[in-house]
């Protein structure tokens, strides 16, 4: 399931761009659920967590308290797999943008803007088939899953455990899969896709860890791994390596 917010102070985009969503992805057979804010300050409120579900954020760039291009600054130090689309009526804000990754921008107030938004999600949908879902044997059958739902994958015994978080009508829920398969190759199944192993017996969703402390990687969960200490330092480097900031790090 595809999760999308949108924010904007104006009301006509708001419902607009609801709208054209609606449209483009019934006619594609996606599930998704939409999230409508009216200032940045309420994404700026929400958990970090709940930012992580993001697969797509329409941002207005002028909304009054916080606007759209600090909006996406604060998500990007959280995030940096929600794709990001300014919605605006000011093409000058197009270097801003570039500083934070933005995907697009949608101009306000233009005849093309169906047509510009036709083709932002052309191109996100293409994104996405490459790297949202692989198909895992689980014990019961076969299963897509998205891979940003994927929190953790463990080792126990004879079987590999996948911990898995999914939004269904804004209620998060957790579950677990197994398959019998051995952690190396699901690690190597993996490793392009921003999964990090921190232990002998975890693989670790790298956008779902909040910080590093203690030889422990705690997840915005509150989900607490251990890390050994032959990984230590590639797990600190991919981890920094990640967040495009050491200062991100919490030194031991």
């Amino acid at each position: 399931m595809l999760k999308i917010a949108i924010c904007d102070d104006e009301v006509f985009y708001r419902k607009q761009i609801r709208k054209y969503l609606v449209k483009y992805l019934d006619a594609q057979n996606e599930q998704y659920d939409i999230t409508l804010y009216t200032a940045g300050t309420q994404l700026r409120e929400l958990e970090k967590e709940e930012i992580l579900q993001f697969d797509l954020i329409f941002l207005d760039v002028n909304m009054d308290e916080l606007d759209g291009i600090e909006t996406a600054q604060y998500i990007r130090t959280i995030s940096t797999e929600s794709v990001l689309v300014f919605v605006t009526a000011f093409i000058s804000y197009a270097l801003e943008g570039y500083k934070v990754n933005a995907f697009r921008y949608i101009i306000k107030n233009s005849e093309q803007f169906e047509d510009s938004f036709e083709e932002c999600m052309d191109t996100f949908m293409e994104k996405q088939k490459i790297v949202s879902k692989l198909t895992f044997s689980f014990i019961g059958g076969d299963r897509e899953v998205y891979l940003k739902d994927i929190l953790f994958i463990e080792s126990q015994l004879h079987k590999t455990i996948f911990h898995i978080c999914t939004t269904d009508r804004g209620m998060k829920k957790n579950n677990v899969s197994y398959l019998y398969e051995k952690l190396d190759y699901i690690e190597e199944k993996l490793l392009s896709f921003g999964f990090l192993r921190v232990h002998q017996s975890y693989i670790v969703n790298i956008s779902q860890i909040d910080y590093i402390k203690d030889s422990r990687v705690i997840l915005y969960d509150g989900t607490e791994l251990p890390v050994s200490k032959s990984r230590y330092k590639q797990v600190k480097l991919q981890y920094t390596s990640y967040k495009g900031d050491v200062n991100q790090w919490n030194t031991l």
